[in-house]
């Protein structure tokens, strides 16, 4: 068993992370049109080679007294395949950036100007699969992949379409998903370039049965961010320090 010892930012990585979703095999009950839609909106981004996107995140977490507590975050994603991205998080008690440039990962603390570096691979989806062994994964990283699509339906147990329903002048298609440890919802809205425009995730298998949610808007298909955006300007005052140790003690 790997054993990942965590200093420093830890508690800004916990400020970005989410829970590893877990994996199971064999499919019982699967809507070939609930996975079809969910296809038409990942393959929106797939075609995208530059994007940018808004989350507003909820996430439950589960206090010492046992009860659930809710926190959330306004992120602001912009990838740029197959070798950059950035995610700039305005948390509830972080502030949090995380830049990836071919390599180079930093996450950084601007108020309290702290931050660390990262060794990773050189492409986006090398990347995250480095990051999620060490226990951290964005609530939105299946949507950074080079194609969303099967990171999302690998483990799926059932998958259907609840229905169309109209929101705020426009329309969607709400389909359901579970797997052996959790169940979660998406809704895709319509049109030419159907995008997944809120998700649910809910652990059952956690204590508690946390959930995640998350609203996506500001979806900018033709973003064309300079390179410079995604590299780490290390500010005067700024201090260093070590988040990981190693992740590949045993």
């Amino acid at each position: 068993m790997r054993r990942h010892i965590l200093t420093g930012l830890t508690m800004v990585a916990l400020a970005i992370a989410g829970n590893v979703r877990a994996k199971t095999t064999g499919a019982t009950d699967i809507d070939p049109d609930a996975l079809a839609v969910l296809k038409q909106a990942t393959d929106t981004i797939k075609n995208a080679k530059a994007f940018s996107f808004r989350a507003r995140t909820a996430r439950d977490r589960l206090a010492t007294n046992g009860q659930l507590l809710t926190y959330f975050q306004d992120s602001r994603i912009t990838v740029s395949r197959p070798d950059k991205l950035r995610v700039d998080v305005d948390g509830e008690h972080h502030d949090v950036v995380f830049l990836f440039n071919a390599g180079a990962a930093t996450l950084f603390q601007p108020k309290q100007e702290l931050y660390t570096s990262l060794s990773a691979p050189k492409t986006i989806d090398q990347m995250l699969a480095t990051l999620e062994k060490i226990g951290i994964v964005f609530p939105t990283s299946n949507l950074f992949r080079s194609d969303p699509y099967p990171s999302l339906i690998d483990g799926l147990e059932t998958a259907y379409v609840v229905g169309k329903v109209n929101m705020f002048g426009k329309e969607f298609v709400h389909l359901a998903f579970t797997e052996a440890d959790a169940d979660w919802q998406l809704w895709v809205e319509l049109g030419d370039k159907p995008l997944p425009r809120r998700f649910e995730i809910v652990y059952k298998k956690d204590p508690g049965s946390p959930r995640i949610a998350a609203d996506l808007s500001d979806w900018d298909l033709s973003a064309n961010p300079a390179p410079d955006l995604f590299t780490f300007h290390k500010p005067a005052g700024a201090h260093q320090i070590e988040l990981l140790k190693t992740i590949e003690e045993k």
